[in-house]
């Protein structure tokens, strides 16, 4: 229902609905436990590469251990597999490869949330979309991640304005203005639609971003329209 009021509302209400979204997602990612692992990540960069790798280890073997234990797929999968030989990094090798195709058509069986937590789909962008299971601390954890690797080159999340390509449903099918992007207010995020970048259209993206002074650019593109990205960022002024 939403979907279909979006679609038939005019841009500057989409805007809003953008933006709404973009508040109840920040609620989401953005809580105690965000800051929390932010702190632990900053503390992680000062530890001896021996503390990290022994801590990287620990984390890879409670990960088996909890799927093992909680996941009917990776139960069967590993059935066949003593777990307890997993003693180094490089003893991965001993684990069947996992294809998103494979986690894709047994996804109800590789959850170990029981479906009580928050649902999310990934774009299609590299294949078919597909739906997965988080925790709140997993959505904060995740964007704890992003947002330290950013800080690290110089990005300040919720504080910069950023330029975002990505895949997700923006640009309803029957609209006719060339405007392919939506505003998210309470991120400073102008969120740019990677289906429509054509040579026709390029000029329009560009003008946009003249207009938008992203201070950041951020993108995750189908590898076909990596390159035209790439082209619409070194026209800008």
């Amino acid at each position: 229902m939403l979907q279909k009021i979006y679609d038939n509302s005019p841009i500057w209400f989409q805007n809003l609905m953008v933006s709404v979204a973009g508040y109840r997602n920040n609620a989401r990612r953005y809580g105690a436990e965000y800051h929390r692992y932010m702190n632990f990540l900053s503390d992680f960069n000062k530890w001896p590469i021996e503390k990290k790798q022994e801590y990287q280890l620990t984390e890879l073997k409670r990960l088996l251990k909890h799927a093992n234990e909680n996941s009917v797929f990776y139960r069967n999968l590993y059935q066949n597999i003593d777990l307890s030989t997993i003693t180094t990094i490089d003893d991965l090798r001993k684990l069947p490869v996992v294809t998103k195709e494979m986690l894709r058509q047994n996804i109800s069986d590789v959850d170990t949330t029981n479906k009580k937590g928050a649902q999310g789909h990934t774009g299609g962008t590299t294949g078919k979309s597909m739906t997965v299971y988080y925790t709140p601390d997993n959505a904060m954890h995740r964007m704890a991640l992003i947002d330290h690797f950013k800080t690290r080159v110089g990005f300040v999340n919720l504080k910069m304005r950023r330029a975002s390509f990505n895949g997700k449903h923006m640009v309803p099918p029957r609209q006719r203005a060339k405007v392919f992007w939506r505003y998210n207010s309470p991120c400073k995020q102008m969120i740019y639609s990677s289906f429509h970048i054509t040579e026709e259209n390029c000029r329009f993206y560009v003008e946009s971003m003249n207009r938008f002074k992203p201070q950041a650019i951020e993108a995750f593109l189908p590898q076909s329209m990596t390159l035209r990205t790439i082209s619409i960022a070194t026209k800008l002024n």
